[in-house]
């Protein structure tokens, strides 16, 4: 055999030249770049940043606001339970603004303007009158402030010498005496309405706050002629 020829020799390394340093333009070119990353990043701060907080603030303020409707709107149909099934019990309006009063704990009580109990001509009207939105009025609706609310006692409807006219007491103006429950006749539809302030929580919000009305109204179960 023949011996296999010598490899020729590698061929001698040579060093990588050193880089250059930068020249007028290509440091101005990359001051440049940094510039405008960093006025991008300024104009995200200074105009995208509140957009941001805004829309934060505003879920908050949705989401409180609507925990406090879904709030007033339970605490009106408990009212509005309560006095379809009493009927003309002289503590039926004593009964339902118990119970709405007791749905509605876990809002300021500063906050809470009136409850209404009021006589509907069906089952989707509104107030019988505009005035019952602010005071009692005479066979259509007895107006209760949130103070009166808070401080009755089932003896304050049960003060009249006669039980059919409820005189001197809070619910006079429309006494439950006088309801129809009578199915021959058709009962009454009755109502409850309560009327809230809610304040904004954050404050981002102009006026302070908004006023939240939930109203129930039903009819009072009916009883079998006698």
């Amino acid at each position: 055999m023949r011996p296999s020829p010598p490899s020729p020799p590698s061929p001698p390394s040579r060093a990588l030249p050193a880089p250059r340093p930068l020249g007028f333009r290509a440091r101005l070119r990359d001051r440049r770049e940094r510039g405008e990353r960093g006025a991008a990043l300024t104009e995200f701060l200074v105009f995208v940043s509140p957009l941001l907080v805004m829309l934060v603030f505003g879920i908050i303020e949705f989401g409180s606001a609507w925990r406090d409707s879904l709030v007033v709107s339970t605490s009106s149909r408990a009212g509005a339970r309560t006095v379809s099934n009493l009927g003309d019990d002289e503590l039926s309006d004593y009964s339902a603004i118990a119970s709405a009063v007791a749905g509605l704990d876990s809002i300021d009580p500063a906050n809470v303007q009136s409850i209404v109990v009021f006589r509907s001509a069906s089952p989707s009207g509104a107030l019988p009158n505009a005035l019952c939105a602010t005071q009692s009025v005479p066979g259509q609706c007895n107006y209760y402030d949130y103070g009166t609310a808070l401080a009755a006692v089932p003896a304050d409807f049960q003060t009249a010498t006669a039980a059919t006219t409820c005189n001197g007491q809070p619910d006079q103006a429309w006494c439950p005496a006088g309801r129809e429950k009578r199915l021959s006749v058709g009962p009454d539809y009755v109502g409850v309405r309560i009327e809230v302030h809610h304040d904004w929580v954050t404050g981002i919000f102009p006026h302070g706050g908004i006023t939240i009305t939930e109203t129930t109204i039903m009819r009072i179960e009916p009883r079998i002629d006698t």
